[in-house]
């Protein structure tokens, strides 16, 4: 039986699964593109990789999701630029692949209180952030809206706040 780390596999149309030839090098993947042409966007790579120091590159499917599973590591998984490019500080949106990967790159403080959230709660870390960012984004949306209803206000007699709260279905 083929072993991922030397022989890679590709799920294809019609939910087919095919053993890829021996890797040979990053010439391997221009026969891989030839031999999977007729699929489009829609194939995948299975591959495994193992590494002994940092990896610097980042190889993603350029036209669709792709799913890493890191099996062992020094806690330090970054799919980007080591600094952080977003303005906010538990957000990073790496440019290199649509649709976007997001990561989270938090402080060491903020990590310390997610790990107490999840000791004192008993939910995954993952899933506490998951909320956070879910809650943020929400909290996005609220905003648009507000400033939304500002720009009416600009435009014509105000409007009491009892009306406003029922138009965009804030509770109070």
């Amino acid at each position: 039986m083929p072993r991922l780390d030397t022989q890679f596999a590709h799920l294809g149309l019609n939910a087919t699964a095919t053993v890829e030839p021996p890797f040979d090098g990053m010439e391997w993947y221009e026969g891989y593109t030839q031999r999977h042409a007729a699929e489009g966007d829609e194939g995948r790579l299975v591959s495994q990789y193992s590494f002994t120091e940092s990896w610097t590159s980042w190889e993603v499917h350029p036209h669709g999701a792709e799913l890493v599973i890191c099996t062992a590591t020094d806690g330090r998984f970054r799919s980007g630029a080591e600094q952080p490019s977003a303005p906010h500080p538990i957000m990073r949106y790496s440019s290199q692949r649509t649709p976007p990967m997001i990561e989270l790159n938090l402080d060491p403080e903020l990590e310390k209180a997610l790990a107490a959230a999840a000791a004192r709660t008993g939910e995954a870390p993952a899933d506490l952030a998951r909320k956070a960012l879910l809650a943020y984004l929400e909290d996005l949306e609220d905003y648009a809206l507000a400033v939304e209803a500002s720009r009416d206000l600009d435009r014509k007699d105000t409007v009491s706040l009892r009306e406003m709260m029922t138009r965009y279905n804030v509770e109070g």
